[in-house]
């Protein structure tokens, strides 16, 4: 996959016990960490495969969460990778973003996130959700954050935090 010989963006390893998947598993995150270049999201057992997509979210949500090789989780970095598209250029680190600099960047122009989130869709027409998008990009702020991630693990939000958040509940 590293070497484009394969049109794959993802990876399943399946065995019976004891085989070694989980040190090769272990192995694999490890170099795509050192090599910065990828996320790494662990799927473990799915056990009511009429509820698949409802757990594939949570699941997704919860590995996203781990903290990823710049210091935040990687759904920040996969944020800030996003912000450094929709700008065009890397001003800072996705730590600093996510530390505070997202959160006033948006407090002077409340409509940053929406923008960022139509530029982002506009330079990348394989993200074409818009609302997906802008959910990710407010994983940035400490306080929307929890918001975000429950929105984008599939749970609904109040009103007037879907509101906030400008996203569709």
């Amino acid at each position: 996959v590293s070497k484009d010989e394969l049109p794959s963006i993802g990876i399943i390893i399946t065995g019976e016990k004891g085989l070694g998947k989980t040190q090769a598993i272990s192995r694999v995150r490890h170099r795509l960490q050192a090599e910065r270049n990828a996320f790494f999201v662990y799927m473990g057992n799915y056990g009511d495969l009429d509820c698949i997509k409802s757990e594939f979210l949570q699941t997704l949500t919860a590995s996203l969460k781990r903290i990823g090789v710049e210091g935040v989780t990687q759904w920040q970095e996969l944020a800030a990778n996003m912000v450094f598209t929709a700008r065009g250029d890397r001003p800072c680190t996705p730590k600093e973003l996510a530390n505070g600099r997202f959160e006033y960047i948006v407090k002077k122009d409340t409509k940053i996130p929406e923008n960022w989130a139509n530029t982002i869709c506009s330079r990348k027409p394989e993200l074409n959700n818009p609302y997906l998008v802008k959910a990710i990009l407010w994983t940035l702020s400490k306080n929307h954050a929890p918001y975000a991630i429950r929105w984008l693990s599939g749970q609904e939000l109040t009103q007037s935090k879907a509101d906030e958040l400008g996203l569709p509940n």
